[in-house]
């Protein structure tokens, strides 16, 4: 027996693991004979309660029969191109993350991988508070073998986790052939909606095997299905400083075959400490066979600095040699303090898995899916949108790009795909999206007509609208008592335009230029949000921002250009993170 030997901080520890196993016949698809419970005779494994210890539920030996060829393996992949931020949220608003229909049928092991970053501003109050958890589903909800592949991490501002997962198992048929992975932005206090974002290119691997011949290529092993369930013990499996199996599955191969094993855990530890930027608590987990640890599969060994919830994902590709063999996910814990105290991957509904596919380079790619298309905005208004500054005849034309130069590479940093639409194009040669709809001197009833004879929405239809408008109303002192009115209208159009679309109204900044108008401002910027409420009330996606906090009043004001009408550089960046906070909260 090797020993599984984890690297620094962690000591070595010998792992005495005493396993009684039989093995039951099974229906030889391929000469596969396993112990999976989801693939043997409907029963759960470990009927004597003890993690780690699998046996047939008739603890009898068997010996494989060939009676018939098995189809092959089928492989399907998904991926995201869009970032998507995750909500603090519970049950039915979680953030989806894929949510397909596989075009197969039978039983089917599921993989989403993603990496995730934690975009908490400065002197956020949750530092080292913010955690994702995730939950999946995969086909039949009546399968009793299902694995649903809850899982999750805290994740510290500035953090990037990669390599994340969720795993699932269950069966693809004519009732139900979706697999859909859900997540969401869970703390123990408050919550900054959009803190968290996976990042593009997460991925949704599908291998579905033979219906005919269920176990022939896929098996699995799960704490809630295969050990919990059966004991009825609500108490986390705990994790000592000593290696121990929390899973295991085992099977008899009539021939040689390679084996891809993925592994999933959640460790949680007691502490209350936060652990952002004193990371000192570790947790390891590993894939195991027959006993041993293979050295080789270095990523076996994931370590992960300590926060409160640690995902771990070992895996490992092995060589497996005809006949009986034993996998099994075995984990500890480095700090004697937490020996018998840190849980098993349990909290919030994560469970412990290992999947085993067999000799998947085999399998035949049925399927390879692009998910996700860039997000059209349009920016909509007057000289504020295009971005005038008074610094130069180039800058009053937008040539600086205002707060949508901002605005973009927020956007893009955070992995957005985004296209900026519109019916012309001004700003820097390092904004990529120039397109926009900034009318100088415009009002609203201008910017009406323009929309209706000019089809800027109706053309375009952009799937958010981005409006601020109103200004030149007060400078050109335009029937200012009816300018709620005509606002209400102008959203009526854009909704007519493009009912899908989501619509941000934008409060107008202050204009320092003219305190006298500060309360007329103000009244205005009321009315928006009482106009929002009743378009919301028909059920349109029309949302309000307060970009007139957000931007110094003051004489002088030292977010506007000398004409104190045009916000500078430093005011376009702040509208730019009015925006972005709004777009990431209640649109992607």
């Amino acid at each position: 027996m090797k020993n599984l030997s984890i690297p620094h901080p962690f000591k070595r520890f010998s792992v005495l693991i005493l396993i009684l196993i039989a093995l039951l016949p099974f229906q030889n698809c391929g000469g596969l004979h396993t112990l999976d419970p989801a693939i043997a005779t409907g029963e759960t494994s470990n009927p004597d309660k003890t993690p780690g210890n699998s046996t047939t539920p008739d603890g009898g030996s068997s010996t494989p029969v060939n009676s018939k060829t098995c189809g092959g393996l089928k492989k399907f992949i998904y991926t995201q191109t869009n970032a998507i931020p995750l909500q603090c949220s519970s049950g039915s608003s979680d953030v989806v993350l894929f949510d397909v229909q596989v075009p197969a049928e039978g039983r089917a092991f599921a993989r989403a991988s993603f990496n995730i970053f934690n975009f908490a501003p400065a002197g956020d109050p949750l530092a080292g508070s913010h955690s994702w958890s995730g939950f999946a589903s995969t086909g039949d909800t009546s399968f009793p073998q299902r694995i649903g592949g809850g899982a999750g991490q805290t994740i510290c501002p500035g953090q990037s986790l990669q390599s994340q997962q969720i795993l699932s198992y269950g069966l693809l048929n004519a009732n139900s052939k979706s697999v859909r992975m859900q997540l969401r932005q869970y703390t123990t206090l408050n919550c900054t909606h959009g803190s968290l974002i996976i990042q593009p290119g997460a991925q949704l691997e599908v291998w579905v095997e033979d219906p005919n011949c269920p176990g022939s290529s896929l098996m699995t092993a799960s704490y809630f299905r295969d050990v919990r369930a059966l004991s009825g013990v609500e108490t986390p499996f705990a994790l000592t400083t000593n290696t121990q199996d929390v899973v295991s599955t085992n099977m008899t191969l009539s021939e040689a075959k390679t084996a891809l094993i993925y592994g999933q855990m959640e460790a949680s530890m007691p502490t209350t400490t936060n652990r952002c930027g004193s990371q000192y608590e570790t947790a390891v987990a590993a894939i195991g066979l027959n006993g041993g640890y293979q050295n080789a599969s270095t990523s076996g060994w994931p370590v992960s600095g300590g926060e409160t919830h640690i995902a771990l994902y070992p895996a490992a590709s092995l060589s497996l040699s005809a006949g009986s063999h034993r996998i099994h996910l075995a984990a500890a814990v480095n700090q004697s303090a937490n020996s018998g105290r840190a849980q098993a991957g349990l909290d919030h509904s994560a469970d412990t898995i290992v999947g085993v596919i067999l000799n998947p380079s085999s399998a035949t790619l049925s399927g390879n899916v692009q998910l996700g298309r860039p997000h059209k905005i349009l920016t909509l208004g007057d000289s504020i949108t295009l971005g005038y500054e008074d610094t130069s005849a180039a800058a009053m034309n937008g040539a600086n790009g205002g707060y949508r130069y901002f605005l973009y590479h927020h956007l893009a940093n955070r992995g957005f795909n985004v296209n900026f639409v519109g019916s012309f194009e001004a700003g820097p040669s390092d904004l990529p999206q120039k397109a926009n709809e900034g009318h100088s001197g415009w009002k609203i009833n201008d910017i009406m007509t323009g929309v209706q004879q000019y089809g800027w929405v109706r053309n375009t239809k952009p799937d958010v609208i981005l409006l601020h408008i109103g200004t030149n109303d007060f400078f050109q002192n335009y029937d200012l008592q009816n300018i709620p009115g005509r606002l209400s209208a102008l959203l009526d159009q854009l909704h007519t335009d493009a009912p899908n679309a989501k619509i941000l109204v934008a409060k107008i900044v202050p204009m320092p230029l003219y305190q006298n108008y500060n309360a007329y401002v103000a009244d205005y910027n009321n009315s928006i949000g009482l106009i929002v409420a009743q378009k919301q009330s028909l059920g349109r996606a029309v949302y309000s921002v307060d970009m007139n906090s957000a931007l110094s009043n003051a004489v002088n004001s030292p977010d506007f250009c000398a004409d104190q009408a045009h916000p500078n550089r430093q005011g376009y960046a702040k509208m730019a993170d009015v925006w972005l906070t709004a777009l990431v909260q209640l649109l992607f």
